[in-house]
């Protein structure tokens, strides 16, 4: 399948998708990410960002180089990265702080999306385990200035061990 060909298809999809109001466009395959990025900007300006986008890369490469090419286009856009980690499950060594905080962040924005939020993820980082939706959202506090802090804060943070 050609680049032109694969452009007209999904361009078709797109305009389908918005005249009858399908929420959901699957693309298999590409040859570009950045015609990708410049197709996910163009639709999300078109549907006025009513949802969240998730798209599933290859690699960390195709993942930042994407990431990349949709800050080119819609810089308004706020992208999260789902990374695997970075060692064996069987290396008996603890994940690298960052990469445990990128995914967490990942999974609460997940659990709480807005229009703006373009959801990126590897097919590795799918594929390994994480928290449960319930042990998440029982476990989260959204801290922002001017905000009134909970009654029993040492209690909800000293709960899960903090």
């Amino acid at each position: 399948m050609s680049l032109s060909q694969l452009n007209l298809r999904l361009a078709q999809q797109i305009d389908y998708a918005l005249r009858t109001g399908t929420r959901r466009i699957n693309v298999i395959g590409s040859d570009s990410d950045l015609y990708l990025a410049a197709t996910l900007a163009q639709t999300h300006r078109m549907d006025a960002g009513l949802q969240a986008h998730v798209i599933v890369l290859e690699s960390k490469t195709h993942l930042d180089q994407f990431a990349a090419a949709l800050k080119v286009f819609s810089p308004e856009l706020r992208v999260h990265k789902l990374l695997p980690f970075d060692l064996s499950p069987y290396s008996g060594l603890y994940p690298n702080p960052k990469v445990l905080g990128q995914r967490l962040r990942w999974l609460f924005h997940a659990q709480n999306p807005s229009p703006k939020d373009v959801f990126l993820a590897t097919i590795e980082g799918l594929q390994q385990k994480t928290l449960p939706f319930d042990a998440l959202s029982k476990n989260s506090l959204l801290l922002k200035a001017d905000l009134d802090l909970e009654e029993d804060l040492h209690g909800f943070l000293t709960r899960p061990g903090y």
